[in-house]
């Protein structure tokens, strides 16, 4: 569905149902039918040996959280899938590196519902190689293919660490997007 402007209407004007359809019901269906996104940000970072998260503020004086691919340091995401989740349309990490080498890091996943144990749904994606590209510029990945259950009302947890296979990048990650259809 596409949004049709509606007219200015004055008193007493006639409004037919197929001007009712196209200026309300079709701008409504339109409305509904889009893909919502939520922006999880990081909850915290656990670093080697305990201690307090590790922070970037280069970009134009932002905070990030990153971890460092020569240590085990770990972002945290977490959210509770919303009541109108429908289906998943992506669910895409956002990648800042500080370098052009490659990537890789390893993924944790887990989720469920009310009355499942917290990790009834749980994969992880381990020693992921991806092209970093133009060091400090953000790039993505797909990580959609671990929650292949995903429903409305499921609590979900995101863990994103340097591999043991890693090189020696900082890698920001200022969130994930959940994409998804609504009910």
């Amino acid at each position: 569905m596409t949004w049709t402007d509606p007219n200015t209407r004055n008193t007493g004007d006639l409004v037919t149902a197929q001007i009712y359809n196209d200026e309300i019901v079709t701008n409504l269906e339109h409305l509904h039918d889009r893909t919502c996104t939520l922006l999880l940000t990081p909850l915290y970072t656990a670093t080697q040996g305990g201690g307090h998260p590790t922070l970037i503020t280069t970009y134009s004086g932002v905070t990030f959280y990153y971890y460092r691919n020569t240590l085990p340091d770990t972002l945290n995401f977490a959210a509770v899938i919303p009541d109108d989740f429908d289906s998943l349309t992506r669910l895409t990490a956002i990648l800042v590196p500080s370098g052009t080498l490659q990537i890789e890091y390893d993924c944790y996943v887990i989720y469920g519902a009310i009355g499942e144990h917290p990790d009834n749904h749980n994969a992880s994606r381990l020693n992921q190689t991806i092209a970093a590209g133009t060091a400090d510029h953000m790039i993505t990945e797909d990580i959609s293919s671990l929650v292949p259950d995903l429903a409305a009302g499921d609590y979900l947890q995101i863990n994103i660490r340097g591999s043991t296979n890693a090189n020696n990048h900082n890698i920001a990650v200022p969130g994930i997007l959940l994409e998804y259809a609504r009910v």
